[in-house]
């Protein structure tokens, strides 16, 4: 049986659309749907499926799945913060961390101390908080919700580190880097290093993720200059600046999964 000429072309043109037009039309919803203001991230209601099920957690039947663009990636991508906590803000070695600390643009900073008075460095940008460690209740409170806790006492170091972990455990912060001293594990110990060795014990037991530095004594040369040793190894080196120190504890906070689980010598080499 012979096709008519108007018969063959109804035929071609049924396949046409059946075929042709659907798929034009899915490239064309694509690439309207890939578009964007090169000035701005697009706006919740013009935002493409697979953006939308990611900030929803829901699926739409009704939406093609489609891979974000490397523009839609930067605009759904935010700056994640470190909240670093910083005990005894206002000593000598707290005020250069401190310092240190702040050039790291991810990082939000709470200064802690007795008296705020003392604290020497510009506070613009940090929150501060003065009360004293033994008050259980604000030490709790201003821990809450921190990711790193940096201590930097001196005094009754047992009782303040005990109330410290105390309230990390009970917030479920984890990550703790603190100042002890050098020859905390000498044979007789020193009656003035008892404190610091409690201090060391106290986080040791704690099950937290911890760092130790036990320092020689400090100076203030303007320098970066360290050598680590690990617990058990022998203490050498010299006095060490408080510049050095900060630059070390700057590269935790940096990375803050570094070092973990270690209790650390740190002197001039």
């Amino acid at each position: 049986m012979r096709l008519s000429i108007s018969t063959y072309n109804n035929e071609y043109l049924a396949i046409f659309y059946i075929i042709y037009v659907p798929v034009q039309f899915r490239l064309a919803q694509r690439e309207s749907s890939s578009k964007i203001n090169n000035n701005e991230c697009l706006s919740e209601g013009a935002v493409e499926p697979e953006m939308l099920i990611r900030k929803t957690g829901k699926k739409n039947s009704n939406m093609y799945n489609s891979r974000l663009n490397p523009l839609q990636e930067l605009c759904t991508t935010k700056t994640i913060m470190k909240k670093v906590f910083i005990i005894g803000a206002s000593g000598s070695l707290a005020t250069v961390v401190t310092e240190e600390v702040r050039k790291q643009p991810d990082v939000q900073l709470t200064l802690f101390a007795r008296n705020k008075s003392r604290i020497e460095n510009d506070t613009t940008g940090c929150t501060v908080v003065e009360a004293d460690v033994m008050d259980y209740p604000k030490l709790k409170n201003a821990i809450a919700g921190q990711d790193i806790v940096y201590v930097n006492l001196a005094g009754d170091l047992e009782a303040m580190t005990k109330n410290i972990v105390k309230a990390m455990q009970e917030t479920g912060v984890k990550r703790i880097i603190a100042i002890s001293s050098i020859g905390i594990y000498e044979t007789p110990l020193k009656p003035v290093l008892k404190p610091y060795r409690a201090l060391a014990d106290v986080i040791e037991a704690s099950g937290l993720n911890y760092t130790i530095l036990r320092p020689e004594w400090f100076t203030n040369a303007n320098e970066v200059d360290y050598a680590l040793t690990q617990k058990g190894q022998p203490e050498t080196g010299q006095a060490i600046s408080r510049k050095s120190i900060a630059a070390f504890i700057a590269s935790l906070i940096q990375k803050p999964e570094s070092h973990i689980k270690e209790n650390l010598g740190i002197s001039k080499p």
